[in-house]
């Protein structure tokens, strides 16, 4: 995988910090700050560390504090 793609964030208040992180949340870097809500295909190149990696964190947070912490396995 060399991509992520959002398609939607659910039950947070935009605007979002996403991060990519391992699967324990910890070396995270940032991949994108969006300042609306998530339209439709949404894509952002993945940092070089995680392009082989078979599973990811995603880490959402809002302006108000709230973090979303999400693994994704990479097929």
């Amino acid at each position: 995988m060399t991509t992520l793609e959002f398609s939607s964030i659910f039950g947070l208040n935009f605007p979002y910090t996403v991060y990519v992180c391992d699967v324990y949340g910890l070396q995270c870097v940032l991949v994108a700050y969006i300042n609306t809500n998530v339209p439709l295909n949404n894509l952002f190149a993945l940092p070089q560390q995680f392009k082989m990696a078979p599973a990811l964190g995603i880490k959402v947070i809002t302006s108000d504090g709230c973090e979303k912490f999400k693994v994704l396995y990479c097929s």
